[in-house]
């Protein structure tokens, strides 16, 4: 991942995988090939103020969770429910979003 956008790149893609999205899907909902928001999440580009607002909006969350680097308690807390569902989904079969 670059230096220059790795953590904006790893708060999408927590963010994403906590709501169970895949790649694809979350790029059709917010009207963006796969291949781009790839790129954002592995820090390679930095998405625009509009898509970050769709971003925000599709994974129910405030943009300012998605590209501040606020460390707290909380960040561990993430960490670990990330590492479960990223876990969870490369284990079982993707239930779809409800």
């Amino acid at each position: 991942m670059a230096a220059k956008f790795s953590h904006l790149g790893y708060k999408l893609k927590l963010h994403r995988t906590l709501m169970r999205f895949s790649i694809r899907e979350a790029a059709e909902m917010i009207d963006i090939s796969p291949s781009r928001l790839s790129q954002w999440e592995r820090g390679i580009r930095k998405p625009g103020i509009e898509s970050l607002v769709k971003l925000a909006v599709l994974y129910k969350v405030m943009i300012d969770d998605i590209v501040l680097d606020l460390r707290r308690n909380t960040t561990r807390k993430f960490d670990k429910k990330f590492a479960e569902v990223e876990n969870d989904c490369n284990n079982t079969s993707k239930p779809k979003p409800t």
